[in-house]
C-alpha cells in the first residue's frame, strides 16, 4: 500500500541509467537499410516541399 517498489522503474531516475537502452537504441540504428533511411528522409522533404508550396500559394499578392 504505501512501498512504492510495486510502481516499476524509479521515476527520479533517467531511462539512459538502464545499461539496456543505449544498446537496443544501437541494435535500432544498425538493422535500418539505406532504403529506409533514405526513404523517409525524402518522404520528409517532399511533405515539407509540400507544404511550403501550398503556403505560397495561397498567399495574397
Amino acid at each position: 500500500m504505501g512501498g512504492g517498489s510495486d510502481r516499476g522503474p524509479n521515476e527520479n531516475e533517467p531511462a539512459m541509467a538502464d545499461p539496456r537502452v543505449p544498446e537496443r537504441v544501437a541494435e535500432i540504428m544498425r538493422s535500418r537499410t539505406i532504403g529506409w533511411v533514405l526513404g523517409t528522409s525524402f518522404a520528409f522533404e517532399i511533405i515539407l516541399l509540400g507544404l511550403g508550396t501550398i503556403i505560397f500559394v495561397r498567399r495574397d499578392f
